[in-house]
C-alpha cells in the first residue's frame, strides 16, 4: 500500500497536480457572520478608497500565471495540453488544511477515502482509479522527484529563514514542525525541515506517532546540482472496520478482532538531482534516487461476524531510479519548437515474510495475549523497469501548441518463493513491453487587456502494471477442509486503455476598478480501460476487471475580490463503469461519483492581520458492491479557520484555530459488504467535529 501520501507539507510549498445534501445550508451563523463581515468591510473600504483600474490583466490575474513542469517540459500553465492545477501558498496557508490529502481537495479531481477516522491514512481516488487501496495510482514527489502526478515544491525564496510550528487539539492530537533554510560560505543553498506528530485517535486502539526529517543542499553554488534526502518513522494502531450494528451502538469502539492491528515502518530515502545547461539550447535533467522501506504489520481479515485470522506481515523493499532527459530548443525549423527524449530506469525488491499471530472467534481475542507465532511463508520478488521516451512541442503559431510524446516501457519481474518450499516450481518469471503514444494541441482562443483563454485536447495510451505485493504476496487463509482464500494473483495482467481528454482555461478582469477578476478550469475525460486492477469481495483477490470506463468532469472556478478575499468552487463527476460480465452497465464500487467543494477565505487589511475561511466538502454516489445494491449515504463536512498574523511572511508569527467537521457530521467514507455473503456491512467511521490551536513564528 503506497502511503506517501501521509507526508506532511512544510512551509512554503507548493503542490502541483497534474490531475445532494445542501452543502450551504451547513454554514453556522457564528462562522458566516464574520466572514460577511470581513467581507463588507473590505468593499466598504474599497468604495472609500478607490483603486487605481488596472491597465493589463496580469496585474490582476498573471496571464502566465506559473511555470509548471508536469509534463516533460517547463512552460505556462494554460498552454498546458491537460489538466493541471496549481494550489498556491497563500491557498495552503488560510485553508483549513491538516494535511496533504486536505489540501488536495481544494484541486477539482482528488477524492480521499478514510479508515482511521482522522484522514491519516487517506485512500486517493483519481478520476475513478482506485485499485483496491493498493494499486499506487498517485505519486508523492519532492521538486519533481522521481516523477508522477503530485509535485511538493520547496519555495526558492525562503532562504536564510527559520519557521517553528505548534499545533494541538481533539483527540490527544499534537504536533511540532521546524523549517529552516540558508546558505553555506560560497553561496550554496541548504534546507532542513523537520515534524513529530502525536494522536490518540478518534477511535479506541488509534494511537498513532510519527515523525520526519529531511533536507538539501546545493553541491553547487550555481545550485545545478543538489543533495536531498527524507527518513520517516510511524507506530499505528489500526482499529479496523465496524459493522453497520456495532457502528450505530457506538462509533468509536473497536471490535475484539482488530485489538492487535498496527503498523510500524521506516523508511530513508536519498536523491541526486542535476539541472545542466550544456549549449545555449540545449539542457540536461538527471535524477538518482535509493529508498530503503521496512514495514512490520500486524492485520486482521475477519471472514464473517464470528471467525478472523490475524497475520504478522514484514517486508523489506528496496528501489533505485534514475532518469536522464536532454531538451533541445530552437531545432534549425522555421517556426518555435522543442525536443525532449530521456530514458528512466528503476529497479525494485520486496522481500516479504508472514507469520502465524491469531485465529479464532471474538471471545478467543478477548482473551488472548498473542505475539508472533511460526513463519508461514517467505518470498523474494523484483522488478526491473526500463523506459525511453520522448516529447516533441511544435508552435506552428503564436496561438497554437501541439505536443507529441511516446513512452515504451519494458517490465521483467522475478518472483521465488523462500518458505514454506524453496522449490523451483514456486518461482516465477514475467515480462511486459508497453508502448504509449500521446498527442496534444493546445488553441488561445482569446487574448486581450481584460481576458484570456485556452482550449486543449489530448488523446493518450495508458500503461499501469500490479504492484509486486498484489502479485506475489502468498497471504493465503484456509477457512475449512475445503476453503482456501488466495489475496496474491500471480496471473494478473497490466491493465491498459486509451484516455480522451478536453478542456479550458480562461483568465478575466471582471470588474478592473474594484480589482475583482476570476479564472475557470474545465476538463471533460473518457478512459477506456482494460484489465482494470480490483480487489474482488467474492472472490476475496485481486483481479483484472474485463472492461471499463472512466467518464468524467472536472470543474473548478475562482474569484480574486478586494480584501484579499478569495472565492473557490470545485466539481469533479466520476462516472466508473463495468463493460462486460455479469454486471455490465454498474458501477465500479467505492468510487464517490460526485464531489463538490466551495470555500471563501479573506485577510483585509483594515482587520489588521485577521482572517478566515470556511471550505464546505460534498461527497455522493458511492455504490459499495459490485450489483450495485448497497450505497454509501452522502455526507457533507464543513471545515473552518480563524487566524491572527503579525509581522509580514518572513518574518512574524501567526496564531489559528481550526476546525474540521464543524457540525459533527456522522458519515463513512468507505465500506464493503460481509466477504462470505452474510447480511452485514462494515464500515469505517469518521470522526466528528475536531478543533486544533495552532502557532506558527519565525526565529
Amino acid at each position: 500500500m503506497n502511503n506517501q501520501n501521509e507526508a506532511r507539507v512544510p512551509s512554503g510549498t507548493r503542490i502541483v497536480q497534474n490531475r445532494r445534501e445542501g452543502a450551504f445550508a451547513w454554514v453556522g451563523q457564528g462562522v458566516a457572520l464574520l466572514l460577511v463581515a470581513m467581507l463588507a468591510g473590505a468593499l466598504q473600504a474599497q468604495a472609500q478608497e478607490p483603486a487605481q483600474p488596472d491597465t493589463t490583466l496580469e496585474e490582476v490575474v498573471p496571464l502566465e500565471e506559473v511555470v509548471v513542469t508536469a509534463e516533460r517540459s517547463a512552460l505556462e500553465i494554460m498552454r498546458s495540453t491537460a489538466a493541471v492545477s496549481v494550489i498556491d501558498r497563500e491557498a495552503l496557508r488560510r485553508q483549513p488544511t491538516n494535511s496533504l490529502a486536505d489540501a488536495l481537495t481544494l484541486v477539482p479531481g482528488f477524492t480521499f477515502l478514510e479508515q482511521d477516522g482522522l484522514g491519516y491514512a487517506p485512500q486517493p481516488v483519481v478520476r475513478g482509479f482506485y485499485g483496491g487501496g493498493e494499486a499506487e495510482y498517485v505519486q508523492v514527489l519532492l521538486d519533481g522527484r522521481p516523477g508522477g502526478v503530485v509535485n511538493l515544491t520547496m519555495d526558492p525564496e525562503r532562504s536564510g529563514a527559520t519557521r517553528l510550528g505548534l499545533r494541538g487539539g481533539s483527540y490527544g492530537t499534537g504536533s511540532a514542525r521546524l523549517y529552516h533554510s540558508g546558505r553555506f560560505p560560497g553561496g550554496r543553498a541548504y534546507s532542513v525541515f523537520g515534524n513529530a506528530e502525536r494522536t490518540g485517535g478518534y477511535r479506541k486502539d488509534a494511537e498513532r506517532r510519527q515523525g520526519t526529517v529531511g533536507g538539501r543542499v546545493a553541491l553547487l553554488p550555481d545550485g545545478r546540482l543538489r543533495l536531498s534526502t527524507l527518513h520517516h518513522g510511524k507506530r499505528a494502531d489500526q482499529p479496523g472496520p465496524l459493522s453497520g450494528s456495532a457502528r450505530e451502538a457506538d462509533r468509536r469502539q473497536v471490535a475484539p478482532f482488530y485489538r492487535f492491528d498496527e503498523t510500524e515502518e521506516r523508511r530513508h530515502q536519498a536523491a541526486l538531482s542535476s539541472h545542466l545547461k550544456l549549449a545555449p539550447n540545449t539542457q540536461l535533467r538527471a535524477y538518482l534516487s535509493g529508498r530503503l522501506r521496512r514495514t512490520d504489520v500486524v492485520e486482521t481479515r475477519a471472514f464473517g461476524p464470528n471467525f478472523a485470522d490475524t497475520r504478522n506481515r514484514v517486508l523489506d523493499v528496496a528501489r533505485t531510479q534514475g532518469s536522464v532527459q536532454f531538451t533541445f530548443k530552437k531545432l534549425p525549423l522555421p517556426v518555435r519548437d522543442e525536443l525532449t527524449v530521456g530514458t528512466d530506469l528503476s529497479y525494485g525488491a520486496l522481500d516479504s515474510r508472514e507469520y502465524a499471530f491469531l485465529r479464532g472467534n471474538a471471545e478467543a481475542y478477548e482473551q488472548a495475549q498473542a505475539e508472533r507465532g511460526d513463519e508461514l511463508t517467505r518470498g523474494e520478488s523484483s522488478r526491473l523497469q526500463a523506459a525511453a521516451f520522448a516529447q516533441y512541442d511544435l508552435f506552428p503559431t503564436e496561438r497554437l501548441r501541439l505536443s507529441l510524446g511516446a513512452r515504451f516501457d519494458a517490465l521483467r519481474d522475478r518472483f521465488d518463493a523462500r518458505a514454506p518450499s524453496p522449490d523451483a516450481a514456486a518461482s516465477e518469471r514475467t515480462t511486459h513491453t508497453a508502448f504509449s503514444p500521446r498527442g496534444g494541441a493546445n488553441y488561445r482562443y482569446l487574448r486581450s487587456e481584460r481576458q484570456k483563454g485556452h482550449v486543449y485536447a489530448n488523446v493518450s495510451r495508458v500503461f499501469k502494471a500490479p504492484t509486486l505485493d498484489q502479485l506475489y504476496n502468498q497471504r493465503t487463509y484456509q477457512l475449512g477442509p475445503d476453503q482456501q482464500i488466495k489475496f496474491f494473483s500471480p496471473t494478473l495482467d497490466p491493465q491498459r486503455g486509451t484516455s480522451y481528454e478536453a478542456g479550458l482555461y480562461h483568465r478575466a478582469q471582471l470588474w478592473p476598478e474594484a480589482g475583482v477578476s476570476g479564472a475557470l478550469s474545465l476538463a471533460i475525460y473518457q478512459i477506456d480501460m482494460r484489465d482494470e486492477l480490483d480487489f474482488n469481495l467474492q472472490e476475496l483477490r485481486y483481479v483484472n476487471v474485463g472492461k471499463s470506463r472512466h467518464r468524467g468532469v472536472e470543474a473548478g472556478l475562482k474569484l480574486f475580490l478586494p480584501g484579499q478575499t478569495t472565492l473557490r468552487a470545485n466539481y469533479t463527476r466520476q462516472d466508473v463503469t463495468l463493460q462486460n460480465g455479469e454486471y455490465e452497465g454498474n458501477a465500479v464500487k467505492a468510487i464517490p461519483r460526485d464531489v463538490f467543494t466551495a470555500g471563501v477565505s479573506a485577510a483585509p487589511e483594515q482587520l489588521g492581520g485577521l482572517s478566515g475561511s470556511v471550505l464546505v466538502n460534498t461527497v455522493s454516489g458511492t455504490y459499495l458492491d459490485d450489483p450495485n445494491t448497497i450505497r454509501l449515504p452522502g455526507h457533507t463536512t464543513v471545515g473552518a479557520r480563524l487566524a491572527y498574523e503579525y509581522g509580514d511572511e518572513y518574518g512574524g508569527a501567526t496564531v489559528s484555530l481550526e476546525a474540521q467537521n464543524l457540525f459533527g457530521a456522522t458519515y463513512s467514507t468507505t465500506g464493503f459488504p460481509d466477504p462470505l455473503g452474510a447480511d452485514q456491512v462494515y464500515y469505517y467511521p469518521a470522526a466528528g467535529r475536531t478543533l486544533t490551536l495552532g502557532l506558527t513564528t519565525d526565529l
